[in-house]
């Protein structure tokens, strides 16, 4: 009790009330990974409210006190905080993002159609893509449903079909791992992850099939204009089997 507390918390809710004497205060729950506790802020009200917002993560210094026999923190400081991983904050893979990753391109280097390979580098090379598809979701409440999901979920998948292609020799080896290693990269603009897995706007509209064909297809379009051709009947495979799944 009375234990000085200081860390890295987001707000999930915020809530302004009145105590019996008329004066405000702020009711608040600071969650993490690990869960959620409640807070309050009694001193500096209309400073601390103007500072700290529902949704957002915070530096939170207070102290730890007690109310109807439970714990709850007295907020006295917050600063907001806008470099953060979002792992601490919701569900992750137990898996090794990294690692994962690693594995996902050396598949990648083992295509050897030219025009498959270069479309896969076009998304499985590219760092603005990728910081999304290693962090996102295969699915909000079904499989994989966290963080780090996709890229598990994904992995998974290609894995089984290399198997399968090993087994099946009249089967195109490069491009069943490329509709594999492509079938869900409409998940990137599906969900939202943080601070809840949601569906965005076009997730919700569309759906990440036809979000997965779009971004396949306008790569296909750049490799065109590239390469100067991307074969017609590979382009429709690898859209099937986006359409398809």
């Amino acid at each position: 009790m009375g234990k000085e507390v200081e860390g890295e918390f987001y707000i999930s809710r915020k809530e302004v009330r009145k105590k019996k004497d008329g004066g405000p205060y702020i009711e608040l729950a600071l969650a993490d990974v690990t869960g959620s506790a409640p807070a309050v802020v009694f001193e500096d009200v209309e400073t601390l409210d103007g500072v700290i917002r529902e949704g957002n993560v915070f530096l939170i210094r207070g102290n730890v006190g007690s109310f109807n026999d439970s714990l709850q923190v007295k907020v006295v400081w917050a600063r907001a905080v806008t470099e953060y991983d979002p792992r601490d904050y919701v569900k992750s893979t137990e898996k090794d993002i990294g690692l994962m990753e690693e594995k996902l391109l050396s598949i990648v280097d083992s295509v050897l159609d030219p025009y498959l390979k270069k479309l896969l580098d076009l998304f499985f090379r590219d760092e603005k893509f990728m910081r999304k598809f290693k962090l996102a979701p295969a699915a909000k409440k079904l499989h994989h449903a966290f963080i780090g999901g996709l890229l598990e979920h994904t992995l998974s998948v290609t894995e089984l079909a290399r198997v399968v292609a090993s087994r099946y020799k009249e089967v195109n080896t490069d491009l069943l791992i490329s509709g594999a290693l492509l079938h869900d990269v409409g998940k990137t603009e599906e969900y939202g992850f943080f601070p809840m897995i949601e569906l965005t706007d076009r997730g919700r509209l569309l759906g990440h099939l036809v979000i997965g064909y779009e971004m396949v297809s306008a790569k296909i379009e750049e490799l065109r204009d590239y390469l100067g051709g991307f074969p017609e009947d590979t382009k429709m495979k690898i859209l099937h089997m986006i359409l398809s799944h």
